[in-house]
C-alpha cells in the first residue's frame, strides 16, 4: 500500500491509503485509528465515552495503532494503550455521483473480553471481504478492568466497553456515508465475545437504530458461561490491595480515585494473576475474564439480560456454533471433573434465572439425569472425552432458541439463520492454539474456526481451504446486503429457522440443510431439564 487519500468527515479531514489485494489485485482504501471518542486516560479511566472533538489538521489514518492495553496471548507480553477509542475503515470504493452507497459490516472482535485487536494481524483481515463490494469496520474498545470495571458509582458505572460500542456505532452512522457506506444497512458481526457483546447491544435500548442486522457466532449474551453480576468491586479491591490499597471495599470512592493513579499495566498485570487464582476455583476453564458486563442500572442494562429479552431488537440475525465448539473448555484439564459443583456453580447460578433457586436435591437429579442420558448412569467424570464435549456444547446451546433464535423468528419469520460449522480444514487459527494439548484422535471445527474463515489471516494454500473462504465471505455479505443468506451458486437454499420448523445449514465439504434444532435429540433434553427444574 502506498497512495495516500484525503476523506472529510464531521470531525475533519482523514488522511488513508490505497492498496490492492495481494490476492486478487483488487483495490481498495483503509483508514486506520480514526478516532471515535476522546483518550479515556488519566481522570478519565472507567469513565463513560466522550464524543472525539474536531481536528484541526489532516489526521494521519495511514498506521494501525494499538487495541487496548493488555497481556497479549499471541505476543505474550504486555501489549496495547488505553488510549484505544478507534475505527478502523476499509472501502472497496470512494462517494461518488453515480456509485450507490455499500452494506457495512461492523466487526466487534473476540477474545473473552480480556483480549485481541481490530488490526489485521489479530482479526481484522479484510481483503477477502473487499471482493464483495461491502464497506467494512472493525472497532478497538476498552476490555477487562478498563472497559467493565463496575463499582456502582456515576463515574464507574460499568459496561464502559459497550458504551464505548455505541459510541462508535453513532460515529459510523453520522460519518459511514464518507467511505460510500450506508448507514441505514448496517449489520454488525461478532465471534465469541464479540457475539455476545452484539447480543448484549440488541437487549439495549441506547443501541437502537444503530444497526439493523445481526451476526453472532459460537456465543450469545445468555450463554451460562457468560458472568453477569450487578458489579464487580470485590476483584478491583483485590487488585489495588495489591498495589498498596489501606482502604475498605465500601470506601468505593477512595478505591476509584486510587485505581485511576496507577499504572495501566501494572493493573493489567494484577488482574491476570487474579484470573489465574479464580479460574482454579472454577470447574470451566473458558478463559472468562473478572471483568465483563453487568446490570448497571443505567443505560445500558437497567435491569438483568434475561427481563430485557421482551424489549431485545427484532432485526434479521445470522447466528452459528462450531461442531465441537467445547473442546478449548477442556485444555487445562477436565472441567467437568466435579459435575455437581458444575451444575451448580457454573450451569444453574448463572443461567435460566435459576441462581440461588436451585436447591443442592435437584442439582443431584439434574446430575443423574444427565448420567443416564450420556453415559447410562455412569459418573461423567468416567464419560469419554468426545462425550464430555458434548454436555458442555449442549449446555452451552440450551438456551440460544429461547433467548435468541425464536423470538426473532416469531416477529420476523423469514429473519433467523441457523448454521453449524463442520468444516475441519487448513485454516484452524483457535485450533491450532490448542491443539497441542488434545489427543490426535480430535478432529472437526473447535470455537472459531468458523470466524477464521471469514476473516482469513493468510492465502489458503488448498482448493478446498480456499473454496470455504469463498463460502463464508458469500454468505456473510450476502445476508449483510439483503438480510437473506442465499447466492446464486450455493448449492442448497438455506431456509431460515422458525420455532414450529426449525433448521440449520450444516457446513461442511458438502453442505446439507438439516431439519431441526442444533444437536436436535439432544436439545429436546435439555429442554425437559428446563421445564422440570426451572424455578423450582
Amino acid at each position: 500500500m502506498s497512495e495516500k487519500i484525503i476523506v472529510t468527515v464531521n470531525e475533519g479531514k482523514i488522511k488513508g491509503i490505497k492498496g490492492s489485494s495481494k490476492y486478487s489485485g483488487a483495490e481498495f482504501y483503509s483508514f486506520f485509528g480514526v478516532p471515535y471518542g476522546q483518550p479515556p486516560v488519566s481522570n478519565f479511566r472507567f469513565e463513560d465515552p466522550v464524543k472525539v472533538k474536531p481536528w484541526k489538521t489532516t489526521y494521519d489514518a495511514t498506521r494501525e495503532k494499538p487495541g487496548c492495553t493488555q497481556f497479549s496471548l499471541k505476543e505474550y507480553q504486555m501489549t496495547g494503550d488505553e488510549d484505544c477509542l478507534f475505527n478502523n475503515i476499509h472501502t472497496p470504493k470512494l462517494p461518488s455521483k453515480n456509485e450507490p452507497l455499500k452494506p457495512v459490516i461492523v466487526n466487534i472482535h473476540p477474545g473473552g473480553f480480556l483480549f485481541g485487536t481490530p488490526n489485521g494481524d489479530h482479526y481484522g483481515s479484510t481483503e477477502f471481504v473487499m471482493h464483495h463490494d461491502t464497506v467494512y469496520v472493525t472497532i478497538s474498545y476498552r476490555i477487562h478492568i478498563f472497559g467493565f470495571l463496575n463499582l456502582g458509582l456515576k463515574k464507574c458505572s460499568g459496561n464502559q466497553g459497550l458504551k464505548d460500542l455505541i459510541l462508535s456505532l453513532e460515529w459510523i452512522r453520522d460519518n459511514i456515508h464518507s467511505f460510500s457506506g450506508d448507514p441505514d444497512n448496517v449489520t454488525v458481526l461478532g465471534s465469541s465475545s464479540g457475539a455476545a457483546a452484539v447480543h448484549f447491544l440488541m437487549l439495549s435500548s441506547s443501541a437502537k437504530g444503530l444497526f439493523h442486522k445481526a451476526i453472532l457466532m459460537g456465543s450469545y449474551a445468555l450463554i451460562p458461561l457468560v458472568p453477569s453480576r450487578d458489579s464487580n468491586e470485590i476483584y478491583a479491591f483485590k487488585i489495588a490491595q495489591r498495589l498498596g490499597f489501606e482502604g475498605k471495599v465500601s470506601d468505593k470512592k477512595q478505591l476509584l480515585s486510587f485505581l485511576k493513579k496507577q499504572d495501566a499495566q501494572l493493573l493489567t498485570s494484577h488482574q491476570r494473576s487474579l484470573i489465574s487464582e479464580f479460574q482454579n476455583d472454577l470447574v470451566v476453564a473458558y478463559p472468562i475474564g473478572i471483568f465483563s458486563p453487568t446490570v448497571d442500572y443505567g443505560i445500558i442494562f437497567p435491569q438483568s439480560p434475561e427481563k430485557l429479552l421482551e424489549s431485545m431488537m427484532r432485526i434479521p440475525i445470522m447466528v452459528g456454533f462450531c461442531e465441537k465448539e467445547s473442546v478449548m473448555a477442556f485444555t487445562r484439564g477436565d472441567v467437568l471433573r466435579n459435575t455437581e459443583a458444575n451444575f451448580k456453580t457454573s450451569f444453574c447460578q448463572n443461567h435460566w434465572g435459576w441462581g440461588g433457586h436451585m436447591s443442592d436435591e435437584n442439582i443431584k437429579l439434574i446430575n443423574k439425569q444427565v448420567e443416564s442420558f450420556y453415559v447410562q448412569g455412569q459418573p461423567i467424570e468416567q464419560a469419554p472425552l468426545l462425550t464430555k464435549i458434548d454436555i458442555l456444547d449442549d449446555v452451552v446451546l440450551s438456551d440460544l432458541y429461547d433467548t435468541l433464535v425464536n423470538i426473532i423468528a416469531t416477529e420476523l419469520p423469514s429473519s433467523a439463520f441457523v448454521y453449524k460449522f463442520s468444516f475441519d480444514g487448513e485454516i484452524i487459527s483457535m485450533k491450532t492454539a490448542v491443539l497441542h494439548t488434545m489427543p490426535e484422535y480430535l478432529k472437526g471445527a473447535f470455537h472459531a474456526c468458523d470466524f477464521s474463515y471469514w476473516n482469513c489471516f493468510s492465502p489458503p494454500r488448498d482448493k478446498p481451504t480456499q473454496g470455504m473462504v469463498d463460502i463464508m465471505t458469500k454468505l456473510f455479505t450476502s445476508f449483510a446486503r439483503t438480510g437473506n443468506p442465499n447466492y446464486e451458486s450455493l448449492p442448497v437454499e438455506w431456509k431460515p429457522s422458525t420455532p414450529d420448523k426449525p433448521c440449520y445449514l450444516d457446513i461442511n465439504e458438502t453442505i446439507t440443510l438439516v431439519n431441526g434444532k442444533l444437536n436436535n435429540e439432544r436439545s429436546e433434553f435439555w429442554d425437559g431439564i428446563k421445564k422440570q427444574f426451572k424455578n423450582n
